[in-house]
């Protein structure tokens, strides 16, 4: 099953936990048993010739070779002087990321796999330099993907999975653990938890440093000693009646000596009168945090007690009587952080509703991917294309081309000899005589489409008149609507040309066996099918239509010939 690991570097001691989400999206949290007796491992690294030793075993390994024994390098994180261990300098963030690989390797070879994130806690007070510092060492071991996150988020990320804390809330943390002591206050929101003000922590105060004083208790009460395996098992004695005190009243260290061996008693009251003025220095760096915060101490909704120093009786009636607030402890206040990483890399990856830890909230606009956004300009250019393109067809159909008069050889005119060489042919035809016709139409190919060569009229092909002695009829527009009988074509219109219902006015067509100059009868278009003699005169509107590809182009711009400008003679 999947999970997330959480890791709590401590100066002192080391531990972890996993977090999984089962189907039914319960989160489950628990810690790992990283030592042979214990969740947790002590912060030592023992270096050999041929291998390096972790935790309990490093720690056993001081009393033989103290000088291959190294501890406490978290404080020394992002210092560059280098730590000597035997004869080879070894950085201290390279030896805590030593020790981070290691207990991710031990977790992989428990669960049977990879944890789908880790998250490592570090001191509130750290800088943004030992942060980078720290970030990078763990690159250098594969452990690049990351989650870094205070101490104090950590804890606040744990109190809130167990107790109910309703968004707004102010809570103050009070990490006192093996090392070192941060302050930060938290408050909680709908996303997780964030800082307020500026974290305060104080670097060589802890559980080793309480150590220290007990072990100097001890000695000045016996006298010393130069041995370093009897000072490495005195030193171990002072440190377990230490935790011992949190719930006695008193405990008896066994003093072992080269040439000599003692008890000496310590009880809870000189236990606190030696660490009360470190105490109360940690209790100065808490209300220096709150009011970094610009919150009132009567607005914390509580503080809670993080780190196993936290569980000295005095350091709760020291907070209360300071701050006035009701002091919240954990019932293991040493997995509290390991915990609330665990929980915190869950987060990273499995977002929760309720938000633990701070996660960046989503833009309140539309972040609409772009490519749902290009279809809508594309949409909007073709619009913009399509109308152009309409109004220019539109502008085209309005304003005559130049083009379309300049490109036909001019037609040739064959109604005008037949009225030359043929004298009757005015005869025939009783024009109004003075009446002066309008302008006739461009001339086009007037040629008989069935004898090529002869004019249009001239079926039988010897120019010949009808039956009256009419010529025939001089040739219109030659297009394929006005020929057909149809409506004219839009060029024609524009060139201000007569169309075909024009053409066929008295002032503009010649009679064919219609003295009276009317419009002919539906019977004259028919004329052509009645048997010779006399052949009847075709007019131009019963020529076949020529098709689109027969269709002549039009004549270049010219004078038309005034054929028609003056009046007709009276026959004979």
């Amino acid at each position: 099953m999947p999970y997330r690991l959480g890791i709590d570097l401590g100066t002192t001691f080391t531990a972890a936990a996993i977090c999984r989400q089962t189907p039914d999206r319960t989160v489950h949290t628990e810690l790992v048993m990283l030592g042979a007796r214990s969740a947790a491992v002590p912060s030592v690294l023992f270096f050999g010739p041929d291998t390096v030793l972790v935790g309990a075993a490093a720690e056993r390994r001081a009393v033989t070779d103290p000088d291959l024994v190294v501890r406490e390098f978290k404080r020394r994180i992002g210092d560059e002087v280098p730590i000597l261990v035997g004869d080879t300098p070894h950085e201290a963030h390279d030896l805590a990321a030593t020790l981070v690989r290691w207990v991710v390797d031990r977790v992989i070879e428990r669960e049977g796999g990879p944890p789908d994130a880790v998250a490592v806690t570090h001191p509130a007070s750290w800088g943004p330099h030992r942060i980078a510092v720290l970030r990078g060492a763990l690159g250098d071991v594969e452990l690049e993907e990351v989650v870094l996150l205070t101490e104090p988020q950590a804890a606040a990320v744990q109190y809130a999975s167990a107790a109910r804390v309703s968004p707004g809330a102010t809570i103050a943390v009070y990490d006192l653990g093996g090392g070192t002591f941060d302050a930060a206050v938290v408050r909680k929101t709908a996303g997780g938890f964030e800082l307020l003000g500026s974290p305060h922590g104080l670097d060589r105060v802890g559980g080793i440093d309480f150590d220290d004083a007990v072990v100097s208790h001890v000695l000045g009460a016996e006298s010393g000693c130069d041995d370093p395996i009897a000072m490495a098992r005195l030193r171990r004695e002072c440190t377990e009646a230490k935790e011992a005190l949190s719930t006695d009243t008193e405990a008896t260290i066994p003093v072992l000596f080269p040439g000599a061996t003692s008890q000496v008693t310590v009880t809870r009251t000189q236990f606190e009168s030696l660490i009360s003025p470190v105490l109360a220095d940690t209790v100065d760096a808490l209300a220096r945090t709150i009011a970094s915060a610009e919150v009132a101490a009567d607005d914390v909704d509580a503080v809670l007690l993080v780190g196993g120093s936290s569980r000295i009786p005095l350091v709760e009636q020291v907070i209360s009587t300071k701050l006035g607030r009701p002091v919240a402890v954990d019932t293991d206040p040493k997995s509290v952080i390991a915990l609330g990483a665990a929980l915190a890399a869950h987060q990273s990856t499995v977002p929760d509703p309720d938000g633990l830890v701070p996660v960046p909230r989503r833009p309140d606009h539309d972040c609409t991917p772009p490519e749902l956004t290009r279809p809508r300009r594309r949409l909007h250019r073709t619009k913009v294309f399509l109308g152009t393109f309409i109004m220019l067809v539109l502008a085209l159909a309005v304003i005559p081309s130049p083009f379309t008069a300049d490109t036909s050889p001019p037609a040739r005119d064959n109604s005008a000899p037949a009225q030359a060489d043929q004298p009757g042919a005015q005869a025939g035809n009783p024009a109004q005589p003075g009446t002066t016709k309008k302008r006739p139409p461009r001339p086009t190919d007037a040629t008989n489409r069935d004898n090529p060569g002869q004019p249009n009229g001239d079926i039988d092909g010897d120019n010949s008149t009808d039956g009256t002695g009419a010529s025939p009829r001089a040739p219109g527009p030659a297009s394929a609507t006005s020929q057909s009988g149809g409506t004219a074509s839009p060029s024609a219109a524009l060139r201000n040309e007569p169309t075909a219902e024009s053409a066929t006015t008295p002032d503009s067509t010649p009679s064919t066996g219609n003295p009276t100059g009317s419009a002919p009868s539906e019977g004259d278009a028919t004329v052509a099918e009645a048997p010779p003699p006399p052949p009847p005169a075709v007019s131009t509107a019963d020529a076949p239509a020529p098709t689109a590809t027969e269709e002549p182009p039009p004549p270049p711009a010219q004078p038309a010939p005034a054929l028609e400008t003056t009046a007709p003679a009276p026959a004979n």
